[in-house]
């Protein structure tokens, strides 16, 4: 999946920018339904990371990265579309300006984009059904050169929607700080209290 992860990093801005090309040579009601279908996948993906949701795979969830992030490259590539060349510019440098980052990271901090995707593809250290309906999931994190710890998450899941879960609490510990420890009992016994 990190091979892929790379491919998508680099090639789905100059594929984006072919679509939004390809599409603008269109009809007027097809040359704008594009982007607002983009803006609408992004702002219903805040809306699910604000309200807790995930898929229970890691590899689903980066693959939604991937779509969420080929959006907003084709947002960006229909700035070449505006028409106020002032406005374009502007419009343009900032839509650009993440997707030169990731390019960076992709080229010249290769090490950091496979340290991230690493980190988000890696499976749970330990998961374990701890109440109805509530998962437990310990993930370790950090490297040589940084903090490490682990975090533990407990998630809501729903039988009739297996691939979803809510995370509703959460805690980590950090070893170079000499955080005390947590366990998924202790929250479980915080989610419980709290309602």
């Amino acid at each position: 999946m990190l091979p892929l992860s790379w491919i998508c990093l680099v090639g789905l801005p100059p594929l984006a920018l072919a679509i939004s090309f390809f599409i603008r040579g269109r009809g007027s009601s097809v040359r704008w339904l594009v982007p607002i279908v983009c803006i609408a996948i992004l702002v219903t993906s805040i809306l699910i990371i604000k309200l807790g949701f995930s898929f229970t795979t890691p590899s689903a969830n980066v693959g939604w990265f991937w779509v969420c992030y080929f959006a907003y490259c084709v947002i960006a590539a229909f700035c070449f579309a505006v028409g106020n060349v002032w406005l374009r510019a502007v419009a343009i440098a900032i839509t650009a300006t993440p997707i030169l980052l990731g390019y960076a990271l992709g080229t010249i901090g290769i090490m950091g984009f496979f340290w991230i995707f690493g980190d988000a593809l890696t499976p749970p250290l330990r998961t374990v059904v701890v109440a109805d309906g509530l998962i437990c999931k310990t993930d370790e994190w950090g490297s040589a050169v940084t903090d490490s710890g682990y975090t533990i998450r407990l998630y809501h899941i729903w039988p009739t929607v297996p691939f979803i879960h809510k995370e509703v609490a959460r805690g980590t510990v950090n070893f170079n700080r000499r955080d005390g420890d947590i366990s998924c009992e202790s929250l479980v016994a915080q989610y419980k209290q709290q309602g």
